[in-house]
């Protein structure tokens, strides 16, 4: 257990000591573009979550509007037909 302990604290020290050899300026405006990055980056997810969202809700609206009066998919695969008329 011990061993599993001074691992993580090993990958803690080496995510702390990312960038302790570059010099100053170049650690400073490597930081500014990843932070760039990152908020970019979130932007980016959020606005394709809400366009997702929108898509979704549009489509749910349209779906409930359109009206029809045919089976729904259930009823269709539970009678195991093909939608088409029997000769009687």
């Amino acid at each position: 257990m011990g061993a599993a302990f001074q691992g993580l604290a090993d990958a803690f020290n080496a995510l702390g000591n990312i960038g302790a050899d570059l010099p100053p300026a170049v650690r400073e405006k490597a930081q500014k573009v990843v932070v760039s990055a990152i908020i970019v980056t979130q932007v980016a997810t959020q606005a394709a979550t809400m366009a997702a969202q929108s898509a979704a809700s549009a489509a749910a609206s349209a779906a409930s509007n359109s009206g029809g009066g045919g089976a729904s998919s259930s009823e269709s695969s539970s009678n195991k037909t093909s939608g088409r008329r029997r000769n009687e």
